[in-house]
């Protein structure tokens, strides 16, 4: 009688483990443990290829940063980069904090310094600042039509024929987000 029991209890025991562990597979992973490395959007653009950075800037370019007419940023769809990436990449989070800091008409010195001519003079030298001489004059005057024209094969093609570093969500915004802090603080050309 004491060995079934102890058999009994064994078996109840390993098929009870054995059910706890199978469920434990099926439960939906946590959306915090996507990992960044694996994103798109964190990946270094040398790492990319042609088409792989033309889709993705289409996709940043049309569903999540939001631009007027005039191709200044209006908002930033953090639903949808949390569909595409499972989180809002920094350098998007930092464009919508510029976005609503000009919303409000409280344009922030520390964002690009008041030591500028105009428009044009603040939005080069901060992109040489981020990107340093690999930017001249006609590059950026082309990346920047290039963006507010959303022509994604012109901006992708110009990118990597000037061999820019960094990640795709960050040189996205970083463009957006000096034009956006230029426009604010010296208006329109």
């Amino acid at each position: 009688m004491q060995k079934i029991k102890k058999k009994t209890v064994l078996i109840s025991i390993v098929t009870f483990l054995f059910l706890v562990s199978t469920s434990l597979t099926f439960l939906p992973q946590n959306a915090s443990a996507n990992t960044k490395t694996n994103n798109i959007a964190d990946q270094d653009i040398s790492q990319l290829n042609e088409e792989e950075i033309q889709t993705e800037l289409d996709y940043i370019y049309n569903n999540i940063i939001v631009l007027d007419d005039n191709g200044a940023a209006v908002e930033v769809n953090e639903e949808k980069a949390k569909e595409r990436y499972g989180y809002v990449p920094e350098a998007f989070q930092t464009l919508q904090s510029e976005i609503d800091r000009n919303d409000a008409n409280n344009t922030s010195t520390r964002a690009v310094g008041d030591n500028y001519d105009n428009l044009t003079d603040c939005f080069y030298s901060e992109m040489t600042k981020d990107y340093g001489e690999l930017l001249s004059t006609n590059t950026l005057a082309t990346l920047m039509n290039l963006v507010k024209e959303k022509n994604v094969p012109g901006i992708t093609k110009k990118l990597l024929g000037i061999g820019v570093k960094g990640n795709l969500a960050g040189i996205a915004a970083t463009m957006v987000a000096k034009d956006t802090q230029c426009t604010a603080k010296y208006g329109q050309l």
